[in-house]
Formats: structure tokens, C-alpha cells, sequence
């Protein structure tokens, strides 16, 4: 009796056919967005900030919508770039797009150490973020396949599901390892 087909195979997904990136266009759509987003956070501070002082525009606050317009700008061209060069749509373009937008936040601070740090804490945080799917998933439902036919059980007697994936007869094992493992007696 085969016992390779009692368990269930589960088949992962398979990516789609890579698309080219227009990079100058993402980047220049990212940049207008982030631009945006700086400038409505320098705007909250700015109402913060004493009314004798505040005008339209405070200079000391102009540094956030730079800081934003280059991060995105930085993780959109570094993402885009790595995905056109690898021709792949994976996690490791979000890190090094991360990465790049890291190495913008850390050169504010002009230390080296920092910049460097910034980098991998951000690579990294994105990274893992578009590896475990984001918030909803890579299509759940999708995701996993699990095939394969159960065995035939008697009447009364009863497998879980972990009981079928996961054990094995001796035998088989040993079969399958050789001379390598030897049970205890």
C-alpha cells in the first residue's frame, strides 16, 4: 500500500506573469501623495503653534513635507527599480524600497549609524508586512489548496486532522530514512 496518498498535498500560490513598473510615473504619483500628506501634517502643527508666530506657512514645519515627499518618493523608486532589475514581484522589492525611504528618514539625523538603522528598521518592518500579505491576506481562500483522499476508516474510529497530516507508521519511516534511525528498544 502507497502511503503517499493519505496525506493532503497543500500547494502554495503561484505568482502572476511579472508587468514592467513605469518607475518616473509611480515615483512622480507617490511624490504628489506624500507631498500632500507632509503638507497636511505641517498644516495640523501649524495650528498649534502661537498665533503671533503661525502664518500660512511656518518655515521651521517645511521640513516635514520635505522629509515626506522624499520617503515616498525614495521607497516608491527603490520598489519599482528592484522590481524592473529582478523581474519579480516579491517582499524583497518592498524591503529594499523600505530601505531606501529608511536611509532618507536617518540621513535627517547625519549620522551614519543612523542612517543605516533607519534603513533596516524600515526595510525590515515593510519587508515582513508585504511577506505575511498585509491586512488582508493574499486571498485566503486561495492561498492554500489542500487535495488528496482520506484514508478509509473503520466504523467507530475516528482521525483528526492533525492525526492524518502529521503521523506516520514506524515502518514507513524507516523505510523511507534507512540505516540512519534505528527505534529504541
Amino acid at each position: 500500500m502507497s502511503y503517499n496518498n493519505i496525506y493532503p498535498k497543500i500547494n502554495l500560490r503561484e505568482y502572476p506573469d511579472y508587468v514592467p513598473h513605469n518607475t518616473v510615473e509611480l515615483t512622480l504619483k507617490t511624490a504628489a501623495v506624500s507631498f500632500g500628506a507632509g503638507f497636511a501634517l505641517s498644516a495640523i502643527k501649524n495650528s498649534f503653534i502661537n498665533p503671533k508666530q503661525a502664518g500660512i506657512f511656518h518655515p521651521k514645519l517645511g521640513a516635514h513635507v520635505f522629509l515626506f515627499t522624499a520617503a515616498g518618493s525614495a521607497f516608491t523608486f527603490g520598489q519599482s527599480v528592484s522590481s524592473n532589475l529582478r523581474e519579480k514581484n516579491d517582499a524583497w522589492n518592498t524591503f529594499i524600497g523600505g530601505a531606501a525611504a529608511g536611509a532618507v528618514i536617518g540621513v535627517t539625523y547625519k549620522t551614519l549609524p543612523k542612517v543605516i538603522g533607519f534603513a533596516t528598521l524600515v526595510g525590515s518592518a515593510v519587508g515582513i508586512y508585504e511577506f505575511s500579505g498585509g491586512l488582508v491576506g493574499f486571498g485566503r481562500e486561495k492561498a492554500l489548496s489542500v487535495t488528496g483522499e482520506l484514508t478509509e476508516l473503520e466504523d467507530g474510529q475516528k482521525q483528526g486532522f492533525f492525526d492524518v497530516v502529521s503521523r506516520r507508521p514506524l515502518s514507513q519511516t524507516l523505510d523511507e530514512l534507512g540505516d540512519l534511525v534505528r527505534p529504541f528498544k
